[in-house]
């Protein structure tokens, strides 16, 4: 997709959305919503962000999935998150803050995003406060999302954990790779094929 009627399109559909949190956006807030709005994609695989870097941009993911993890001193990775369509995908506490952040974010499908820079983002809210409450009701609905993991941790085995997940975040059982789960489980993957095939 290229930065034309089909991104305008993609522009429409997010002004859309974001109406779910902010009453009666008139013409003007759309077309400011839409100059400070930008597209890229990246291929699975892809690193978005990594570790240790300030986040400058706000992403909100239009098609495909993210992984959040970071990687240990000991050179392991650990999953924290996921992302999917009509979510925001970016590491929240180190764009609003600009201190380096401590998750990466990485494709694990093709990805198209629409980004803002830090610098647009905080002149369209200066210019429009009355966006900054339904940014942040969106924004926590997010971070709630990723809180979720921790809840998941403290049940005790591991087939309910990957029950709790099933309930929860279903998307990630259907779409994640196993590898990925089992990090974000907590567990070996050999734990959770057992788990999977009943065998726990």
């Amino acid at each position: 997709m290229k930065e034309g009627k089909e991104f305008e399109s993609k522009k429409e559909d997010l002004i859309a959305y974001i109406s779910n949190y902010v009453d009666d956006i008139s013409e003007e807030e759309s077309n400011a919503i839409k100059k400070v709005m930008h597209f890229s994609s990246h291929k699975k695989g892809e690193l978005i962000h990594k570790q240790g870097q300030v986040s400058k941009r706000a992403y909100f993911l239009l098609s495909g999935a993210v992984r959040f993890f970071y990687t240990s001193k000991e050179g392991k990775d650990h999953t924290t998150n996921f992302g999917f369509e009509n979510e925001p995908a970016f590491p929240y506490g180190s764009f609003v803050e600009q201190t380096p952040s401590g998750v990466s974010i990485a494709a694990i499908e093709p990805v198209e995003l629409i980004w803002s820079s830090k610098e647009e983002f905080n002149s369209f809210i200066n210019e429009y406060p009355r966006f900054h409450g339904g940014i942040a009701k969106l924004l926590g609905e997010y971070l709630l999302k990723g809180s979720q993991q921790l809840s998941l941790l403290r049940i005790g085995s591991s087939r309910e954990r990957y029950l709790k997940l099933r309930e929860l975040q279903p998307e990630v059982v259907n779409r994640v790779p196993l590898t990925h789960i089992a990090s974000y489980l907590d567990m070996a993957l050999e734990t959770l094929s057992r788990v999977r095939a009943g065998k726990l």
